[in-house]
């Protein structure tokens, strides 16, 4: 039996039809905490979210930017959206610098509030991932600024049909990130495909089908990827692999959403959100010639960056070790048993160190590191001085 989770919003605004508006365009699960007056806002109550209106007092200026502050000091996680049917670029900014996430103009639409409140949910349900409890789910591991900064993006992207560009190097979870931008939608299909495995003379058939007869040895009708992807996700790994003249192919096809198999005489309409991934920066492949400026135009509609730092020849994230305990903690809860206590054993003393060094990002860094362990000497001295 699964239970819906129960999410918090304070409005802050002095015309009740707006309380009530919101009240009538929010789903079931969402409580709402209404302040009509600068004295009625609680600041030590927990919350979500907040819908904050930025005169609050007829005749006076704008008070919003003030209390969208006192919010944040009081709860640096709380999404706040600001509201107001002036919409004077300046206000704007302030509000912004003030730390507020979005900025709605009045009056409301329903439609603008819904897809709000469920970027505002998956932006919670990201943050809220215990890395112990589902050893086959997805997961991005990590709490420091960096890794929240890149589930407050994934989150963004709900309900988005644009394409996205993932960019970072080998390791730094650019198919996680993928995964968890599917996961956020309702059930559909994930189709991921390493471009770089696809031999030249196999891509159309493989991305958009053939047809029985097309070719030597295609002895029957097959489905491409595009295909398969319709209604849901097609993940594009190593993008940056494709040749010129396959990307152009690409090209027409995010252009269009048009699909023809090989062979055959009509085309078909798909549609798919492409997430795309690459090893490489793109924008210094165009430079060079190497990939084109027009297809990196559609791919790049959104970006998500993931960055690694290299220190001493290996793959960092962050120098503080934030992240360190939760990536081995995810880790350790797939081997489980004895080496597995070894391990939480040592980076549970590491996490108490004063200093703490840089930490390992990639999870296929650190189980290289465990394996060896596993294989050459599991006791406690071994583990301390090769994982930490």
């Amino acid at each position: 039996m699964t239970t819906t989770r129960v999410f918090s919003l304070l409005i802050v605004d002095d015309d009740p039809l707006i309380h009530q508006s919101l009240n009538l365009c929010l789903p079931n699960n969402w409580k709402i905490f209404s302040a009509q007056k600068l004295e009625a806002i609680q600041y030590e109550r927990f919350y979500h979210a907040a819908f904050v209106d930025m005169h609050l007092e007829p005749g006076k200026g704008p008070v919003g930017p003030a209390i969208i502050e006192k919010l944040i000091k009081a709860n640096n996680q709380l999404d706040i959206v600001a509201m107001s049917g002036d919409l004077n670029r300046e206000l704007m900014e302030t509000c912004l610098k003030a730390g507020a996430q979005r900025f709605l103009a009045k009056p409301l639409s329903p439609e603008e509030v819904q897809l709000v409140a469920e970027k505002i949910e998956a932006l919670w349900s990201l943050r809220n991932v215990d890395p112990n409890s589902n050893r086959h789910s997805v997961r991005w591991v990590g709490f420091s600024p960096a890794s929240q900064q890149i589930r407050k993006r994934i989150a963004e992207l709900r309900g988005e049909t644009s394409p996205v560009l993932i960019e970072g190097e080998t390791g730094c979870g650019k198919e996680v990130t993928a995964r968890l931008l599917h996961e956020q939608e309702s059930e559909r299909p994930f189709i991921a495909v390493n471009l770089a495995s696809i031999p030249d003379n196999l891509f159309e058939s493989e991305m958009f089908g053939h047809v029985k007869g097309a070719f030597t040895g295609a002895d029957q009708n097959k489905m491409g990827l595009t295909e398969a992807a319709n209604g849901g996700d097609l993940f594009l790994d190593e993008v940056e692999a494709l040749p010129l003249t396959q990307q152009a192919k690409l090209l027409r096809f995010l252009e269009s959403g048009e699909v023809r198999r090989v062979g055959a005489k009509e085309s078909t309409h798909v549609k798919v959100r492409v997430i795309a991934a690459s090893n490489k920066p793109l924008d210094k492949m165009v430079a060079n010639g190497e990939f084109r400026e027009d297809l990196l135009y559609r791919l790049a509609s959104q970006r998500i960056a993931l960055t690694l730092f290299l220190a001493g020849g290996m793959r960092y994230l962050l120098p503080d070790g934030s992240d360190k305990y939760w990536l081995a903690s995810g880790l350790v809860a797939s081997l489980g048993g004895f080496i597995g206590d070894l391990v939480m054993t040592a980076v549970r003393r590491d996490a108490g160190m004063k200093t703490v060094g840089p930490f390992i990002l990639g999870r296929g860094d650190l189980l290289h590191r465990v394996d060896r362990l596993i294989f050459v000497a599991p006791i406690y001295y071994y583990v301390m001085t090769a994982i930490l």
